[in-house]
């Protein structure tokens, strides 16, 4: 999967900073955090596809996770090796509640083992959401955004 662009918006009273930076297919990310993330916070992944032929994007599947929980988790699943490859990468805490502090992700990547399989060739639009509560309500629990758009080719 090669990365284009990204952006970010946060929540200023949780972070004083977040910045989301791609080179060369390489995502950087610093951030400094000033609110622990406690218990409860959830993480909302939305993946859209679109083909060379068409403009609009449309959904491919979302997931919502349980951010602690899966930090926390041991078996071996896609979302732990995308840790397991930021935390090597980087100073993210593994740890939940993840405590204030200054964190960075440098040089990121989806190498194809941890790209899923079922995905088609194409142009993605992968967004993520962190937030707290039952569920996303419109931005209005959201903590922090990020999209990414990319190519997956062979």
């Amino acid at each position: 999967m090669i990365f284009s662009d990204g952006r970010s918006t946060f929540n200023r009273d949780i972070y004083s900073n977040f910045t989301l930076h791609i080179l060369n297919d390489l995502i950087d990310m610093e951030f400094i955090l000033v609110k622990a993330l406690h218990a409860g916070l959830k993480a909302h992944l939305n993946f859209e596809y679109r083909t060379a032929k068409t403009k609009s994007f449309q959904r491919a599947f979302q997931i919502d996770i349980d951010y602690c929980s899966v930090i926390q988790a041991s078996k071996k699943s896609l979302s732990n090796r995308w840790f397991a490859r930021m935390w090597k990468l980087g100073n993210y805490s593994s740890d939940c509640p993840v405590p204030p502090a200054y964190y960075y992700i440098h040089g990121w990547k989806l190498d194809g083992d941890l790209v899923p399989p079922f995905l088609a060739m194409g142009d993605y639009r992968i967004a993520g959401t962190l937030y707290y509560g039952k569920n996303l309500q419109n931005d209005s629990n959201s903590i922090l955004k990020c999209t990414v758009n990319a190519n997956l080719v062979d």
